[in-house]
């Protein structure tokens, strides 16, 4: 039974069986969660493509590829949300951390040796750091580490810069660090944020937050966010023909091939219809 089917007949159930409060609440909650993530996911899958690209990237040497880097990407946010569970079905919110996520890695990889993986074409890139990769370089920026590229992201997404700097600031950066403290983010020392790059940490990063997050689901039964990466994506959560609503969703044309085969797999759900399904 799909994510969308369940959540369609237990509708019914709980107005036949007249379910108690607290169990309506959950339930409804869940639903909540449920089109958020929808919702966020799909935004995700486009705004990674605009960021990054892997033209020639994909290759057997052990390095982390573009498809790698955007399970990490996802598991970074759906690991800073569960530690802020107030705007687990907070749309607005979750924007905003989405944002700081996508601001945390680019910068990360900009530092790295797999700069290469950016989009250079996109608007607003530091000059220092293309006259670095044109010269095949490592860049090495003055101040921030990692460099801060939250500006060009909101802007990308039409997201408040203003409220998405104050959330990185007083909630995103102190979790980061904890994370890192916590050794769940592994750089090598002191704080060497293009590590993460390297194929040892990065393959145990991953492994970290995706054991952590495995943790935190079985302790609190909130809905898996993971389900969008997984190979039957399309089947565990449904679609909108199930419920007998049309969907009329359109891939953006431009989403990375990583993005879009995740895309292609879990989104036959349009965002229309996630908002029309918890109303």
């Amino acid at each position: 039974m799909s994510m969308v089917q369940f959540f369609h007949r237990i509708r019914k159930w709980a107005d036949m069986t007249d379910m108690v409060d607290d169990m309506r609440d959950r339930v409804e909650l869940l639903e909540r969660q449920f089109a958020v993530s929808s919702v966020i996911f799909r935004n995700f899958g486009r705004s990674f493509g605009v960021l990054f690209h892997e033209e020639g990237f994909e290759d057997n040497s052990g390095n982390p590829t573009t498809t790698d880097l955007f399970r990490l990407t996802w598991l970074l946010f759906i690991k800073s949300r569960a530690g802020f569970p107030a705007v687990t079905d907070d749309l607005v919110n979750s924007y905003h951390l989405l944002a700081c996520c996508l601001d945390w890695v680019l910068g990360a990889v900009m530092v790295s040796r797999r700069a290469d993986m950016i989009n250079l074409e996109l608007t607003g890139l530091p000059k220092e750091f293309l006259t670095a990769i044109s010269q095949k370089k490592t860049w090495c920026p003055p101040h921030e580490l990692p460099p801060c590229m939250l500006r060009l992201i909101c802007e990308d997404n039409e997201v408040n810069y203003v409220e998405c700097k104050t959330v990185k600031e007083h909630f995103f950066k102190p979790f980061i660090m904890r994370l890192i403290d916590k050794d769940l983010i592994k750089l090598n020392p002191p704080l060497i944020y293009g590590s993460i790059m390297e194929p040892d940490n990065f393959d145990m990063t991953l492994q970290n937050l995706n054991n952590n997050y495995e943790e935190y689901i079985i302790g609190t039964g909130d809905f898996d966010e993971r389900i969008y990466l997984t190979p039957n994506a399309a089947e565990e959560i449904g679609s909108a023909s199930q419920s007998g609503v049309q969907s009329n969703l359109a891939l953006s044309s431009d989403l990375a091939p990583s993005a879009r085969r995740y895309m292609l797999a879990s989104f036959s759900i349009s965002y229309s219809f996630m908002c029309a399904l918890f109303l």
